[in-house]
């Protein structure tokens, strides 16, 4: 670094903690003490970690700064499927050594909490790393989540009422009709900027293509995205074929292309249990992606399972994935926003 640069960058993380005594940082140095790596998560990260911190994706081909240094990013993926950082750094070299510290600095900053699955770039020295530091289940892909931006902040003090009627729209409206009606009523009162908003957010809203129990309860449980993907396995369930392996609720599941073609997909192996409400699937995808998929759908309707069981709703698909109390690595409760806290208080 440059003269100046190691103080004017120790001054930034402190004033940061001053802010929120949750973020995190940590530098390496080299023999003769200079800072070589640094990493950081301030409290949204760590909060988005322990929720969303099942699967992780890390490279160094975001960027480089001035001075040809890497510039790492942990991502991963909120209940909407969009992209979240988990921390972020700057690093001297991409050496095994590099990539050891760094993977220790990250997981101090989480609390120790593994990733059940990781993926990274094709790099021998951080795959090296990667299974000595973090989980086993590491994966290479050279394509890495894009970022998005966040919205700019709404106004809270600006037309208070907004936030009550949308609430009230959401939750205490279940006629159709009456509803549209509502939310038109809604989007009158506001300026063009927060009607856009609304004119999105009515876009995302699940639509239920038949009121099934099932789909009726993912409908109230998942984020309008997650839901949007299980009404397509659950359509898929609809267009599947069963032939009955033994008497003990195995079956061979196969699903009609939706093009019209009467051939089928390739058959999976579905084993089901009625009193354990489980089933299944030889292609794995919800072990993958954490949704049900069309064969396994299916058998659960054959064993008459009408509503999804618990353990196929995981938590961070859903509408509450954010809710609950996270502490740091102090023991401290984190609180994301501070300044937003307090006012909320008083």
């Amino acid at each position: 670094m440059a003269y100046g640069q190691a103080g004017s960058m120790l001054k930034y993380f402190q004033d940061k903690i001053a802010e929120n005594p949750s973020y995190q940082y940590a530098l390496q140095l080299d023999c003769e003490e200079n800072i070589s790596n640094i990493f950081w998560a301030d409290a949204k990260m760590v909060i988005d970690y322990a929720h969303f911190g099942d699967v992780v994706t890390f490279d160094t081909a975001f960027g480089t700064n001035k001075e040809y240094r890497p510039f790492g990013v942990f991502v991963g993926l909120n209940q909407f499927r969009e992209t979240v950082i988990f921390g972020a750094a700057l690093m001297f070299d991409e050496t095994f050594a590099s990539f050891q510290w760094l993977f220790k600095a990250f997981l101090a900053a989480h609390n120790g909490k593994q990733p059940r699955a990781i993926f990274t770039d094709q790099d021998t020295a951080m795959g090296n790393a990667v299974g000595e530091h973090l989980c086993n289940n590491k994966a290479d892909d050279s394509h890495s989540p894009k970022h998005k931006n966040e919205a700019d902040e709404e106004e809270e003090e600006e037309e208070p009422h907004i936030l009550s009627d949308f609430s009230a729209c959401m939750y205490n409206i279940e006629d159709t009709t009456a509803f549209e009606e509502a939310f038109d009523i809604m989007r009158n009162k506001v300026d063009e900027k927060k009607m856009s908003w609304l004119d999105s957010i009515y876009k995302k809203l699940p639509r239920i293509s038949m009121k099934t129990p099932m789909l009726l309860q993912a409908s109230k449980l998942y984020t309008p995205t997650i839901f949007e993907a299980f009404q397509a396995e659950y359509e898929r369930s609809m267009a599947a074929c069963t032939r009955a392996l033994d008497a003990n609720n195995t079956y061979s599941v196969a699903i009609v292309r939706a093009d019209g073609d009467l051939s089928s997909e390739l058959e999976r192996i579905v084993v089901g249990d009625s009193l354990e409400k489980t089933s299944s699937c030889s292609c794995g995808q919800f072990k993958r992606t954490g949704i049900l998929c069309g064969h396994a759908l299916k058998v659960l309707d054959l064993m008459n399972i009408k509503l999804l069981p618990n353990h196929y709703i995981l938590k961070r698909w859903t509408r509450e994935a954010r809710y609950g109390t996270i502490q740091d690595n102090k023991g401290n409760s984190i609180v994301e926003n501070p300044k937003m806290d307090a006012m909320l208080r008083y």
